[in-house]
């Protein structure tokens, strides 16, 4: 009878357990995009983009911004995280972050400690993209929005997938691949580069999702690529792709095979 009973109680303390971490979603801010620069002083600037969850929605938009973008500035970005609240009311939430972008001055000063504090956190999880932003900072990359998909960095996380299938761009590289790279003899961190095509300023406008042709878009400019833990170069996007078929990480793509002096081939490659 007593052995019933201690088997009664676990089942329930199993069943019935709840979430001691639990957060109500009125009470946060789920972060999707982050950005890193870094100025002239050798401060960082995180940015951070947090959805705007019923702007997203057709049936529950009202017209207001789809997410907010905030920027602040400090020594370490382990301090910027929880600091965030400076200026965002709500708790902010990393673990649903959808893509990561390093600024171009941060990578050619070296990120070993930037990464070394994403792999520790342990709200951050490894299923984002990372991805630098050239001749651009990487905050406005957050800042730009489209149309189709009202936050920034959930637009981007879908387009560099879709890139990765459908042409081969995108190394669609995750956390943990960086850092099996840089521990690597032999191998070399890479990352796609990302730039702004048209005015910055405009894009950052609500209006800016409103028009057939925007004023400012995101688009995969080339291949950044590292060594060590610094910039190196960077690769156009051809051969970009030409990387990622020489490892083995290219599904589909298109190739153009010149027939004359004016005319041109294209040929669907599925299977390599």
């Amino acid at each position: 009878m007593r052995f019933k009973c201690i088997v009664i109680v676990i089942a329930m303390v199993m069943i019935l357990r709840g979430c001691w971490d639990h957060r109500e979603i009125a009470e946060i801010t789920v972060v999707v995009g982050m950005a890193v620069d870094k100025d002239d002083d050798d401060k960082f600037t995180l940015t951070v983009e947090g959805i705007n969850a019923k702007e997203l929605s057709g049936k529950t938009a009202t017209g207001f911004a789809p997410s907010v973008v905030f920027s602040l500035e400090g020594d370490t970005l382990a301090e910027l995280s929880q600091k965030m609240n400076i200026g965002i009311s709500k708790h902010l939430i990393f673990s649903h972050m959808k893509v990561l972008v390093i600024g171009e001055s941060v990578l050619k000063e070296g990120i070993l400690d930037f990464i070394d504090f994403l792999e520790r956190n342990r709200e951050i999880r490894d299923d984002f993209n990372i991805v630098t932003a050239r001749n651009v900072k990487a905050a406005d990359v957050l800042k730009v929005t489209y149309h189709v998909q009202k936050s920034s960095s959930l637009k981007l996380h879908t387009q560099l997938n879709s890139f990765v299938e459908s042409w081969g761009g995108d190394p669609d590289i995750r956390l943990n691949d960086f850092i099996q790279a840089f521990t690597s003899a032999g191998r070399r961190g890479v990352m796609a580069a990302l730039t702004i095509k048209g005015d910055p300023e405009k894009g950052i406008s609500v209006d800016n999702m409103k028009k057939g042709a925007p004023d400012a878009m995101v688009v995969v400019d080339s291949l950044a690529i590292i060594k060590e833990d610094r910039l190196q170069d960077f690769l156009p996007l051809k051969d970009a792709r030409s990387y990622l078929w020489i490892i083995n990480k290219l599904d589909k793509t298109v190739v153009t095979v010149g027939c004359s002096k004016d005319k041109f081939l294209g040929v669907r490659i599925f299977n390599t």
